[in-house]
């Protein structure tokens, strides 16, 4: 599992996406990833949001997405620190969010 996370966030950087984010989320990740299953890429995982994402690309490409609108509303000062704030906690919502499609990311990875 290490080794193919590992490899997951070598290509998640790719797009941008900073691995300290997907340290934050991995433990949540484990505990949740449907390891030795079946991929189905219309899967949900039990998340609604989540059935229209069918391709890894279209899934990192959301993550890189959810960054850059962590600061999307604030002025150019408090800007950098609201992206900051938002990679060390992924948002601060453990299971909502940045967790669920960071989840469906790797599941895509893994087909």
């Amino acid at each position: 599992m290490t080794a193919t996370y590992k490899e997951f966030k070598t290509m998640a950087f790719t797009y941008g996406i900073p691995g300290q984010i997907l340290d934050v989320v991995e433990p949540w990740i484990q505990r949740h990833a449907p390891f030795g299953k079946s991929v189905y890429k219309r899967s949900d995982l039990g998340y609604a949001e989540l059935s229209d994402i069918t391709s890894l690309d279209q899934a990192l490409k959301h993550l890189v997405q959810l960054i850059a609108d962590a600061s999307q509303y604030e002025t150019a000062a408090k800007s950098r620190r609201a992206r900051e704030r938002f990679i060390a906690d992924a948002g601060g919502r453990v299971g909502k969010g940045f967790y669920r499609y960071a989840l469906k990311a790797f599941y895509l990875f893994q087909a």
